[in-house]
């Protein structure tokens, strides 16, 4: 299925040489990658996989974000790193946000340095741009052009901040037109989800410490 176009808005042109020409939804609908894009302030790429244990706990945490902030705030970009098809199909069926087909998130994702060591795999094109050396991996980026704010955008994502107080962190660094102050009152109520997480800090909270082995290695 293929999504309708976009209210008019921000193009996000730049967003094809990322990700490719299509993106998808959790409902299995598709569209041109700029389209599915188009007026989003901030675009997360959330390098991930279902043999990450850390990449478990910290999807609960970025969901809440992504929920509690309006649509055209934050949209992120899910980037399968080594899944098996049926593993690919359920974390991009389960989650709010859009994803990279399954062909495409193989070419561009990470791969472990194991695998490409034992059997000479590259490092996929999209993984090796950021740097990426460990899972969970967060890339934020401006909606408008593309220019990557931030690396370690999983870092900034703590449990005992509200929704609003992440994305200014990253909004900050946008340019102003790109930018727009939010209203308070809404954004603060909607920042009930990540303060409620805040109780499960203990479990959900990540070192910045990268280390071998279910940390992406």
């Amino acid at each position: 299925k293929m999504a309708s176009r976009s209210p008019a808005g921000t193009d996000a042109a730049w967003a094809e040489e990322v990700f490719g020409k299509v993106l998808c939804r959790s409902d299995g609908v598709c569209g041109k990658t700029s389209e599915m894009l188009r007026g989003k302030e901030l675009v997360a790429t959330y390098f991930s996989a279902s043999w990450c244990g850390y990449c478990r706990r910290f999807s609960p945490l970025l969901e809440a974000l992504y929920r509690g902030l309006p649509p055209d705030k934050l949209e992120v970009v899910y980037v399968a790193c080594g899944d098996t098809p049926s593993e690919f199909e359920y974390n991009t069926t389960s989650k709010p946000w859009l994803y990279v087909p399954y062909e495409t998130s193989q070419r561009i994702g990470y791969v472990r340095r194991s695998i490409r060591e034992g059997s000479g795999m590259a490092q996929g094109t999209l993984a090796a741009k950021h740097g990426i050396e460990a899972l969970p991996s967060l890339v934020v980026m401006g909606g408008r052009d593309g220019g990557v704010i931030t690396t370690e955008g999983r870092l900034d994502v703590n449990p005992n901040l509200t929704p609003l107080q992440i994305y200014s962190q990253w909004a900050t660094a946008l340019p102003s037109a790109n930018a727009a102050h939010p209203s308070s009152g809404a954004w603060w109520q909607a920042g009930g989800a990540l303060v409620a997480l805040g109780l499960l800090g203990s479990v959900f909270r990540l070192g910045s410490a990268r280390t071998d082995g279910s940390r992406g290695r």
